[in-house]
């Protein structure tokens, strides 16, 4: 078999399965996530994604020495905002991505990102 069928197939399996869900309350460490059909659901979360825009623009306009200290500026401010709410980074890409899903506050409440920090 090429490599297109074999994708393919994957691919059509991928999508005639079911989803196995289950209720959550913490979100799951990297590891412990599969490529299978496996899914935690949550009543109350908060997905963020913050872009660089025109980060590519950047690079090619200003010193290397400058598209630097943009990228580290911004995933630093990012990253502290979404700490500063309980909240869980669960990933980075360089400019593209940061995920939160934040966990309840020390009071019980589901901590929302201020408007200040979108």
């Amino acid at each position: 078999m090429g490599l297109a069928t074999d994708l393919q197939g994957e691919v059509d399996e991928i999508l005639r399965l079911d989803w196995n869900t289950r209720q959550g309350q913490v979100v799951p460490e990297s590891g412990d996530v599969t490529l299978g059909n496996e899914a935690v659901t949550f009543d109350d979360a908060v997905v963020i994604y913050a872009d660089l825009k025109s980060s590519t623009a950047m690079v090619d306009a200003y010193p290397w020495t400058f598209a630097a200290e943009a990228y580290k500026s911004f995933l630093l401010c990012a990253a502290r905002a979404i700490r500063s709410e309980n909240g869980d980074i669960t990933a980075c890409a360089r400019t593209s991505a940061l995920r939160s899903t934040p966990r309840s506050t020390p009071n019980g409440s589901t901590a929302e990102i201020p408007s200040r920090a979108r």
